[in-house]
């Protein structure tokens, strides 16, 4: 019996069954060729991955051997031996993509990981072999996440500044991903004006962004500070806000006036911040005009404003605090203008109480606010 002959066969008893046996029939068919087609590419793709981990492993053991069995074991290498390992670094990297990426991969975990000697050694091999230009062409590639592996890579080789104005394009990407990639590596690689993206910042700068722009600089004592007071005219909300927390960072008292006038700033996230950062900074100059600003805002904001007094204690406005404690009816002012008192050096609490008409709850909440163990 030829095949066409037996599809027809197939074909006609197919006919022949009731309708929902057809449909069983077919959807029989589609699933056992469904399981058969995902099975075939699952193991497809674990031989796959399993023959490149096997590669991956194998470039890592050789470029690893030479690197600390030939390069890394002394403090000093003579120039004749250092082009001797170079040359054979280079014939390895020249076998394929997989192996040059391994190779620069491994130059940048251990210049990462050792410093002194070891650390300059390793950038000068790595601009010996020139992989710079690797990361160079990773940043013209398509894929944002090559990009953005090619701006790590250059950030920590820390290459020369004109490598600046491959990344300037990628500073406001839309993907966020790859912004703040190029961001932390201007910020890295730009030795006169780390903090120059944030003039021209078009995207907004996430919080996660700011976070992680904030531990960067935190680690980074050898940054050229700049003055922050452009930075808070910024039309970018978000600019203004990190620049706002900078300058508390770096304790810039000539922007007190500058952050003033931004409590009047019509985002109250802002607002907000600002008032935070003014009270840290003791701004006893902004007092008056927080105050001024009181009964026209927010919780949120009005919160803030009582606690920057209580940061500040000057002892200008305890009469406007102990007022918001004993006449409002929100639990958080309350709350907040009971520890706020406590922190004036000349505040007494019993003295307070005695000659004012206060019930249980508020006797309950300066009697919290007074306890340092656990008034926070």
């Amino acid at each position: 019996m030829n095949l066409s002959l037996y599809f027809n066969q197939f074909y006609l008893q197919f006919k022949a069954y009731p309708f929902f046996i057809q449909v069983a029939v077919i959807m029989i068919i589609l699933s056992v060729t469904l399981f058969l087609v995902g099975n075939t590419i699952l193991l497809f793709e674990r031989f796959a991955s399993a023959y490149r981990t096997s590669k991956v492993k194998l470039a890592t053991d050789l470029v690893s051997a030479e690197l600390t069995g030939n390069l890394m074991m002394t403090d000093k290498v003579s120039e004749r031996d250092f082009d001797t390992i170079a040359n054979r670094l280079k014939g390895i990297a020249l076998k394929s993509r997989l192996y040059n990426q391994v190779l620069i991969d491994q130059i940048i975990f251990y210049h990462r990981n050792f410093t002194d000697s070891t650390e300059k050694i390793l950038g000068r091999l790595f601009t010996k072999l020139d992989l710079i230009q690797s990361a160079v062409k990773k940043l013209k590639n398509g894929s944002w996440e090559t990009k953005a592996k090619g701006l790590k890579e250059m950030q920590e080789m820390t290459p020369k500044d004109q490598m600046n104005d491959l990344i300037d394009p990628l500073l406001n990407d839309k993907n966020d991903d790859l912004r703040i990639e190029a961001q932390s590596a201007y910020l890295r690689l730009n030795h006169k004006n780390p903090f120059g993206f944030l003039q021209n910042a078009t995207e907004p700068l996430l919080h996660w962004h700011q976070i992680l722009l904030y531990e960067l600089i935190t680690n980074s004592p050898d940054l050229a500070i700049p003055d922050l007071r452009i930075y808070l005219k910024s039309p970018n909300e978000t600019v203004i806000s990190f620049a706002v927390k900078l300058v508390q960072f770096y304790q810039q008292l000539e922007a007190i006036p500058d952050l003033i006038a931004l409590i009047s700033h019509p985002t109250e996230n802002i607002r907000a911040e600002v008032i935070e950062v003014l009270g840290r900074l003791d701004a006893e100059d902004a007092e008056e005009v927080m105050i001024g600003r009181y009964a026209n805002e927010s919780l949120k904001v009005k919160i803030k404003i009582i606690q920057a007094v209580g940061e500040i204690t000057s002892g200008h406005y305890v009469n406007f605090l102990k007022n918001e404690f004993l006449t409002s009816a929100e639990f958080a002012i309350i709350k907040t203008a009971g520890c706020a008192l406590a922190a004036h050096p000349e505040f007494n609490k019993d003295s307070f109480l005695a000659s004012s008409e206060t019930n249980l709850e508020r006797v309950t909440i300066m009697n919290h606010c007074t306890n340092v163990l656990i008034r926070n």
